[in-house]
């Protein structure tokens, strides 16, 4: 066993130092966890549309967001044009949890993205007031 000379050398201890207090914002909301299975579907949704003429598959869609954010897409709907000679111009991607939604928008109010070759804006989907989408 070894042993220092000097029988008055202090003895080596850990002192644990704690870091210091993150930046909270005192006033700020509490955050809670919401019941994703509760969400209404319109707070999951995001509202899309197409370059006139050049509409994405609902399976491109699905796609584009599950390589880009993984198994994140519930349902896509695409307007369902009045003559079928009319190609759709907008949809609306419902998500299985609204905390993706401020990922794909990335602190924009919306967003461009190409897919195959043909542009997919995206912003939140705010329902009419009439109830209709």
């Amino acid at each position: 066993m070894f042993r220092s000379q000097s029988s008055n050398a202090p003895r080596s201890s850990s002192i644990v130092i704690p870091p210091p207090p993150a930046p909270l914002n005192p006033y700020a909301i509490p955050f809670e966890v919401e019941n994703v299975e509760q969400t209404p579907r319109d707070r999951r949704s995001m509202f899309i549309t197409f370059s006139n003429g050049f509409p994405l598959t609902e399976r491109q869609i699905i796609t584009f967001f599950t390589q880009n954010w993984g198994p994140v897409v519930e349902e896509v709907e695409i307007e369902q044009a009045d003559n079928k000679k009319e190609n759709p111009q907008y949809g609306k991607v419902v998500f299985r949890d609204p905390a993706v939604i401020p990922l794909i928008l990335n602190g924009e109010r919306r967003v461009k993205f190409v897919v195959h070759g043909r542009h997919l804006w995206a912003r939140i989907y705010v329902p009419k007031k009439n109830g209709r989408a």
